[in-house]
C-alpha cells in the first residue's frame, strides 16, 4: 500500500551546538543530541533519561551558567598561541 509521503532531506535545517554552519546557510532548528560543552561546562541530553527531563514536555533543562561563571581554558581553545597573564 502506498499513501504517497514523500521525504525531503536538508542538511541546511538543523546543526548541533558548536558546530559551524556552511556559508551561505542559517540553520532553523538547533539539535542537543551530542555532548555540548563550553569551558569547565557541559550539557548532555543524555545525562537526564533517568529523571524523565527528556520525556516530559512540561519541564525544562537546567539552564546553562551565565558567562562570567564558565572557566574556559584558553590554551586548550586555541592551541599555539602563547598567553600573558598579569594582574592589576
Amino acid at each position: 500500500m502506498q499513501v504517497g509521503l514523500h521525504h525531503h532531506i536538508s542538511n541546511d535545517l538543523m546543526i548541533y551546538p558548536g558546530y559551524v554552519p556552511r556559508e551561505g546557510t542559517e540553520p532553523i532548528l538547533l539539535h542537543y543530541g551530542l555532548r555540548f560543552s563550553v569551558g569547565n561546562w557541559s550539557f548532555s541530553k543524555g545525562e537526564h533519561y533517568d529523571d524523565n527531563i527528556a520525556y516530559d514536555c512540561n519541564r525544562l533543562f537546567p539552564s546553562p551558567p551565565y558567562p562570567k561563571e564558565v572557566i574556559i581554558d584558553l590554551v586548550a581553545v586555541h592551541p599555539g598561541i602563547q598567553f600573558v597573564v598579569t594582574s592589576r
